[in-house]
């Protein structure tokens, strides 16, 4: 829906000859995808992978605040993103329950990705060092037929930040 909004706009990194190169959003690159009215399964990976670089990189509200006491915001967009990572100790429980944390925020916030296939598994081993890998996959409903994606993404243990292949 961003990419339709913003097509015609006129924002640099946004137009069909900025596709494929990077643009700054918000002081972090993304990917420009060619003219949305005919988006295609490449630009709709494009988005798709702008979208969960921007779910897994924002820490929740849940991480700074007790919410407790109000249920309905942990499963609103005010607790958009994942509980802070950085200074916890990670044992192949830590791992595990990252892995469960970010399917419950892509399920919750990313639609196009059909719940009853979705996987986040960790990965045997990280391509970056110090960081712990993740699979996701998934089916991408919003295709015209179902487009399986896997995406491999290594979450930095210090600080918390999440890299994707080709990033």
């Amino acid at each position: 829906m961003f990419d339709k909004l913003v097509a015609e706009n006129g924002l640099s990194g946004w137009s069909d000859g900025d596709a494929g190169r990077a643009a700054v959003i918000g002081g972090r690159p993304s990917r420009a995808v060619p003219k949305a009215a005919r988006l295609n399964e490449a630009s709709l990976r494009t988005t798709l992978l702008r979208e969960l670089t921007a779910l897994l990189n924002t820490t929740n509200l849940h991480a700074v605040q007790d919410l407790s006491s109000v249920p309905e915001v942990m499963t609103s967009t005010l607790n958009y993103g994942l509980g802070d990572l950085s200074g916890t100790l990670l044992t192949r429980n830590g791992v595990q329950t990252r892995a469960r944390d970010m399917r419950e925020a892509i399920t919750r916030f990313e639609p196009r990705i059909e719940r009853g296939t979705l996987e986040v598994e960790p990965a045997e081993e990280a391509s970056r060092p110090n960081s712990i890998s993740f699979i996701i996959r998934g089916d991408v409903a919003a295709a015209v037929q179902a487009m399986p994606v896997e995406i491999r993404t290594d979450v930095d243990v210090d600080t918390g930040a999440a890299f994707f292949e080709g990033q």
